[in-house]
């Protein structure tokens, strides 16, 4: 179901937010285009979410969620010593 607005989004986004938006909004949509893979991993999984909680794993859950805190500061982090926004989403 998520499969097609996703690679819409994968390959047009800059053009359908220049269309949308103008011209000042091409980044915002370079951005969006390097997010997309991110967006539909997060669709996906997202439901899913709850049955950790069902089957009562909530220290591994938490875990996790230490794990992602860790892995988006270091990816943050690189893209400030490296100096680029881009670097930094797709680290």
């Amino acid at each position: 179901m998520g499969v097609v607005p996703f690679l819409i989004l994968l390959f047009y986004s800059p053009e359908l937010f220049i269309l949308v938006f103008g011209e000042k909004w091409r980044q915002a949509g370079e951005f969006s285009q390097i997010l997309s893979f991110l967006f539909f991993i997060q669709f996906v999984v997202s439901p899913l979410s709850s049955l950790i909680l069902i089957a009562e794993k909530q220290k591994i859950d938490f875990y996790l969620q230490i794990y992602l805190v860790a892995t988006v500061g270091i990816s943050l982090l690189l893209g400030f010593w490296l100096d680029g926004i881009k670097l930094a989403l797709i680290f």
